[in-house]
């Protein structure tokens, strides 16, 4: 029997998605956002969804969730919308603040799984951003907070296998603007006027959109199939990036 999938989240764009998706394949979904009427109204749309109002980037909250629900599978989606401008408009807090949320809630889960919270044959995906490939210069430190998620995912694999644990880590990153989403908003905004045009321009350079649902089709293939590595998803399908 398939154990319980946390996803943190859940709340909104993918990772409402995804919730909504693996629940009506009969997968036992704990979903955590920071907010309470997105996961009820969640609730209230999907059978066996299971909600968790809680901040995965506080110290002990991830911990504090795995310890609680026991997941055999643990998918990291939720991030916070970077502030966008310049380098030259951002002071280091600001900079930072995707490592204190993404990367560290990456970190924490990767530790956690590593020190037994997660069981033998257990299942840790990340979710990161086509940002991580090729820079983005008007989200400060996201680019490399989000290549860093990569990076643990890996470190986290290279133990796991040879302590043995029989653990599988996996990132994933969305290669284009996610339509319908906030961050792809604010972002096609900002990047559609650095070109001289707007949001609507931006998001045109890509002749098949990518929709929080697609991704969530491809998020259940991955779930139900997991296999160590990094995967691109874009509105022309799944690649496997090695």
């Amino acid at each position: 029997m398939v154990g319980k999938t946390l996803i943190l989240g859940a709340g909104r764009g993918v990772g409402r998605a995804t919730a909504t998706a693996l629940a009506k394949k009969g997968r036992n979904v704990v979903a955590v956002s920071r907010s309470a009427v997105d996961l009820d109204s969640l609730c209230a749309e999907t059978d066996n969804v299971t909600p968790e109002v809680m901040d995965a980037s506080e110290d002990g909250a991830v911990s504090d969730l795995l310890g609680k629900h026991d997941p055999h599978t643990v998918l990291h989606i939720g991030g916070i919308k970077p502030q966008m401008g310049p380098i030259s408009s951002y002071d280091w807090s600001d900079f930072c603040a995707p490592w204190f949320n993404d990367t560290k809630i990456t970190f924490d889960l990767a530790q956690a799984a590593l020190n037994g919270a997660i069981p033998q044959g257990g299942t840790v995906l990340t979710f990161a951003s086509g940002a991580a490939l090729n820079g983005s210069p008007l989200s400060g430190g996201y680019a490399g907070a989000k290549r860093m998620q990569h990076f643990v995912m890996n470190y986290a694999q290279m133990e796991a296998d040879k302590r043995g644990l029989g653990l599988t880590f996996a990132t994933i990153y969305p290669k284009q603007l996610i339509a319908g989403t906030a961050i792809a908003q604010e972002a096609a905004r900002a990047y559609g006027q650095m070109r001289g045009g707007d949001a609507a321009s931006f998001m045109r350079q890509w002749d098949t959109p990518l929709t929080p649902e697609a991704i969530s089709a491809h998020m259940c293939t991955l779930v139900a199939h997991p296999k160590a590595g990094a995967y691109g998803i874009d509105g022309a399908g799944v690649e496997n990036l090695g």
